[in-house]
């Protein structure tokens, strides 16, 4: 099935920024149509490689929405890349009110508006997610994740 790709911004609803969403629609869309929506985790941005799955998606007739987190990417915001979960679960809720597998399984548990929730590849325990990579990685992502924390 073909499909076609439309970028656009939507606005943040905790500080107005704007959110950079790329929507891919299936061609001959029939209303209501299942959405997908993808965001990376771990402080990625769209453009690094959720295009390829939004298009499969597409293809097969799902409508698939991707878009960078505040701060990230095409999206305003400063500082740069700095990653903030709490905040990036309420961009996610941005995206779903105008969708990384932590934060689809955090919003799937606890929004009774959705009705189910995909996690490609999720981080849901980042403490087995660390024992798996070697220690100088682990120990420089561990201190990165203290800085974003303590601020």
């Amino acid at each position: 099935m073909e499909y076609t790709i439309e970028d656009r911004f939507i606005l943040s609803s905790r500080n107005n920024l704007k959110v950079a969403i790329s929507i891919y629609k299936p061609d001959g869309l029939q209303h209501p149509s299942p959405t997908i929506v993808m965001g990376h985790g771990i402080g990625a941005i769209k453009a690094a490689g959720l295009s390829p799955f939004a298009g499969i998606f597409a293809s097969e007739g799902y409508v698939a929405v991707t878009f960078d987190y505040i701060n990230f990417g095409e999206s305003e915001g400063t500082p740069r890349n700095v990653l903030h979960v709490r905040e990036q679960l309420q961009d996610f809720r941005d995206v779903l009110a105008s969708f990384g597998g932590m934060h689809v399984t955090s919003l799937v548990s606890r929004a009774r508006e959705l009705a189910a929730g995909i996690a490609q590849c999720p981080l849901v325990d980042g403490l087995a997610g660390c024992l798996q990579m070697p220690l100088a990685r682990s120990l420089k992502l561990t201190a990165a994740a203290v800085v974003d924390i303590v601020g």
